[in-house]
């Protein structure tokens, strides 16, 4: 699990031009905890711009470092895969179902096909605030919303939903 998240750039030093959170990942010492990380809790931290790094690697198969548009991508990082391709085809097919059969329906517009997974998380345990993030990609863009609440019901796919369509297909 921990090859896997760093497959994926959780926690690598990009060298942006400006300070970016590369997220963490804290291996699991019990069972129970192993199950929490593989479910991004306990042990994994991340930024909007992990997770949309990571349904990018989905899409393309290949992990690529961030770069902003007004910038070269940092010479001291690669694309490489971030899994086997019987792997990375298991999870285009189920961010593909998560839109079209699950959790993020809505989301499914007309036009280039829409992947993404979600989630509902505590911000910290025992706080008020509760993380609710889509994340995903379409037509060679990926993305990540997030949407912060006092609970924990919500669902930040109309938020996503609504980027898209402002996208267009």
């Amino acid at each position: 699990l921990a090859s896997s998240a760093s497959n994926f750039g959780l926690g690598l030093n990009w060298k942006l031009p400006l300070t970016a959170f590369t997220g963490s990942f804290r291996p699991a010492v019990t069972q129970a905890g192993l199950a929490a990380n593989t479910v991004g809790q306990q042990g994994v931290e991340v930024s909007p711009l992990n997770m949309a790094l990571m349904a990018a690697g989905v899409d393309d198969g290949t992990w690529h470092p961030p770069v902003l548009v007004t910038s070269p991508p940092d010479p001291g990082l690669r694309p490489r895969a971030v899994a086997g391709a019987q792997t990375v085809g298991a999870l285009r097919q189920l961010m593909r179902a998560v839109v079209t059969n699950g959790a993020a329906k809505s989301a499914n517009l007309p036009g280039a096909p829409v992947s993404g997974q979600v989630g509902t998380a505590q911000v910290t345990p025992g706080s008020k605030w509760w993380a609710h993030w889509f994340v995903g990609y379409r037509g060679g863009v990926a993305f990540a919303v997030l949407q912060l609440t006092k609970g924990p019901s919500g669902s930040a796919v109309p938020l996503g939903r609504s980027f898209l369509a402002g996208l267009g297909g």
